[in-house]
C-alpha cells in the first residue's frame, strides 16, 4: 500500500462515494413508490453504512459534518422534518447534498499530492476492507486493490 500515492486512493474512493451515491438515489426513488417502507428503508441505511466506511477512510471534516447532520436528523427525528416528509428521505437528502461540495474539496485538496498513504489511512482501510469490498465490481481496479491488502 505504501507503494500508492494518497491522491490516487482519495480519487479511488471518492469515484467509489458517486457509485453509492447513485444507488442511494435509485433506492431513494423506490423506497417513495413502495407500500413496504421497512424493506426498502434496508438497502438504503445499508448504503449510508457503506459511506460512513468510506468518510471513515478519508477523515475529512466536511465529510464528518455531513454525517453528523444526517444522524442528528435520525436522532431528533419529527421534530426537525417539515409537515409532510419522511425521515428517511430527509436525511439521506442531507447526506446526499452535502456530500457532493465536500468530495470535490477533498479532491482539489488532495488530487495531486505526491504524498504516501497515511499509516493510519491504512489502517481504516483494514479495518473497513470487507465493506468497501462490497461495494467494488468484482474485477475493477479498485476491488483488485483492495483484494491485495
Amino acid at each position: 500500500m505504501a507503494r500508492f500515492r494518497y491522491s490516487d486512493l482519495v480519487l479511488e474512493l471518492v469515484e467509489l462515494c458517486h457509485e453509492v451515491k447513485k444507488d442511494l438515489q435509485q433506492r431513494l426513488r423506490y423506497y417513495r413508490a413502495s407500500a413496504y417502507k421497512m424493506d426498502a428503508a434496508r438497502p438504503i441505511n445499508e448504503r449510508v453504512d457503506q459511506l460512513r466506511a468510506i468518510f471513515d477512510i478519508l477523515s475529512d471534516d466536511d465529510l464528518a459534518e455531513a454525517l453528523a447532520d444526517h444522524d442528528a436528523i435520525m436522532d431528533c427525528g419529527p421534530q426537525m422534518l417539515q409537515a409532510g416528509e419522511c425521515s428517511v428521505t430527509a436525511r439521506v437528502g442531507v447526506l446526499i447534498a452535502a456530500m457532493d461540495p465536500a468530495l470535490n474539496a477533498l479532491v482539489r485538496r488532495h488530487g495531486n499530492s505526491q504524498s504516501q498513504v497515511r499509516v493510519e489511512t491504512i489502517k481504516a482501510l483494514y479495518r473497513h476492507r470487507s465493506t468497501l469490498m462490497n461495494i467494488c465490481r468484482e474485477g475493477s481496479r479498485s476491488w483488485e486493490l483492495l483484494r491485495g491488502l
